[in-house]
């Protein structure tokens, strides 16, 4: 970790997290963090701590993101914390999967518009319950068969892997 992570990581540690709620100024600086595209992975998992719908959804969209931390947020009782956790490029298959199956069609719909998403995902997707969730899975299905859908997917890719790349790096 850098100096900055350090310093970070003891201020949360001083500050605690014992309690679901974060005061006031405590509460912009964990927002400002989260919306810190190079905010590591351990300092999320220590912000998971707090309650908040709206900084657990920029968590669940956070890069750094880790597969455990999407996994607990992908069961987070706000459905806009778990819609979240669907366009993270992060998540892991299994939960995206469990996302297929989600009650709310919001997270459904929203899943549906991720054009990362395998086609056996969005094949399924197509099938939902709910007809516009069904009819932004065929969307999203069409886009892709296209030629430009489907560079525009692989490029999508490699620039995550490029990313992902230079984050351990």
């Amino acid at each position: 970790m850098e100096k900055r992570d350090e310093l970070l990581k003891l201020f949360l540690d001083t500050f605690g997290f014992s309690v679901q709620r974060l005061p006031g100024k405590a509460f912009e600086l964990a927002l400002l963090l989260v919306c810190d595209p190079k905010t590591p992975g351990e300092i999320l998992e220590i912000l998971i701590r707090c309650d908040d719908p709206k900084l657990l959804e920029r968590i669940a969209e956070h890069p750094n993101a880790t597969s455990p931390v999407l996994e607990l947020l992908c069961e987070h009782p706000h459905p806009d914390v778990r819609a979240a956790v669907s366009e993270n490029m992060n998540a892991p298959r299994e939960i995206l999967l469990k996302l297929c199956d989600d009650p709310h069609p919001d997270v459904r719909y929203r899943l549906a518009e991720n054009p990362c998403l395998s086609t056996d995902v969005l094949n399924k997707l197509a099938e939902d319950s709910n007809p516009y969730v069904a009819h932004r899975a065929n969307s999203t299905l069409l886009k892709l068969s296209r030629p430009e859908g489907a560079l525009r997917n692989l490029f999508q890719k490699i620039s995550h892997g490029i990313s992902q790349l230079r984050a351990v790096g």
